[in-house]
């Protein structure tokens, strides 16, 4: 853990977004990466993922376990005053992303792009 723990710090200093998606948002991780692909803009992303979704050439990700996409997540208050750090998971809080698209105010795809902005 103490490798991943240094790893973040240091993408934190280099990268202007770090995601990590945690498992069981596989679905959602896809749409993700497709329009992040698409996208043209300005932010420099990083992303840690437990799901074994194909990343295009051009987007930065490193494959992590489950078990580690955990423990980020238990990180994720250190660093969330960096308004870098973007945890990506169900949760049952009524304010997520995913309660926006389960009761239909957001798309999956207009969920996936407010990430980006």
């Amino acid at each position: 853990m103490c490798d991943l723990l240094n790893d973040i710090g240091e993408k934190l200093s280099i990268y202007d977004r770090i995601y990590v998606f945690s498992k069981h948002t596989e679905e959602f991780e896809r749409v993700f990466v497709k329009i992040a692909a698409l996208e043209t803009f300005e932010k420099e992303i990083w992303v840690y993922s437990c799901n074994k979704i194909q990343y295009p050439e051009g987007l930065l990700y490193r494959r992590i376990s489950v078990k580690e996409a955990e423990d980020l997540l238990q990180y994720y208050f250190m660093y969330e005053f960096s308004d870098k750090f973007y945890a990506v998971c169900y949760t049952h809080t009524y304010g997520s992303l995913f309660h926006y698209m389960n009761v239909g105010l957001l798309t999956m795809e207009e969920a996936a792009e407010s990430l980006l902005y």
